[in-house]
């Protein structure tokens, strides 16, 4: 049995068309799952472009929200501080001179020191830092010469920056110097330090702190009690009775 030239070559043919139609359908088969993974593809993204459009837009809500309740609450904190602005006694001028003026709060650091205790036992010498003021260091200076509180002498120190004061009992900082309150707060208040302020922003300070102002000739002292006791600090009563007067 045998074939001849010209069937053979039309069986030939029958198996080049056979693989030309197996690949024709194969590569179909590969654009069509091209053309489902594409068209997921373009769902997902459609899907996540809306999601991300969506949030844009309640992004812009919020802050469009946000922004009124902020103009409401510097509304409401101007109206409050013009309220109590308007309730705060004016203070009389001082009339006396510096001299006189810290020579009078030299007297009052004096009598807080018999008034308050402090949360641990004392070591060594009362140390008491004035920042960067010649005149009140003086003051203090001479008011404490030959004195002790407790059992301990006292040293009183001028000193040029805050970490010089960072040993001290006690730390005056001077209205000169209120710029460095905050330091001051930081570096001193975690080491059971009192601090004696002359700031107008005393209410906002929250330290260990006792304020000395003037109105007049008269010196006024304020005190953060809760915050001198939740550090441990003993605030004599009589001292709180004279508060503010």
């Amino acid at each position: 049995m045998f074939f001849s030239i010209k069937h053979y070559t039309i069986f030939e043919k029958n198996i080049f068309m056979s693989f030309l139609r197996y690949f024709t359908i194969l590569a179909l088969l590969q654009l069509f799952i091209i053309n489902c993974v594409s068209k997921k593809k373009f769902l997902l993204i459609s899907n996540q472009n809306i999601v991300l459009n969506e949030t844009v837009t309640r992004l812009k809500s919020d802050s469009t929200a946000l922004q009124k309740r902020i103009d409401v609450l510097k509304k409401e904190q101007t109206k409050t501080v013009t309220t109590y602005n308007s309730n705060i006694k004016p203070k009389n001028p001082t009339t006396i001179s510096q001299d006189e003026v810290y020579k009078s709060k030299a007297l009052y650091i004096f009598n807080f020191t018999r008034n308050v205790t402090w949360p641990s036992k004392i070591e060594g010498d009362f140390q008491i830092a004035v920042l960067k003021n010649a005149l009140v260091y003086d003051k203090i200076l001479n008011q404490f010469i030959g004195k002790t509180v407790g059992n301990s002498p006292v040293k009183v120190s001028l000193v040029s920056t805050v970490d010089e004061a960072k040993s001290a009992e006690l730390v005056y900082v001077p209205q000169n110097q209120s710029a460095s309150i905050d330091q001051v707060i930081s570096k001193c208040s975690r080491k059971k330090t009192l601090i004696i302020t002359e700031n107008d922003e005393f209410a906002n300070l929250k330290c260990n702190c006792i304020n000395l102002t003037m109105d007049g000739n008269n010196v006024e002292f304020q005190v953060d009690e809760s915050t001198l006791k939740a550090n441990g600090f003993g605030v004599a009563a009589t001292l709180l009775q004279l508060e503010g007067k």
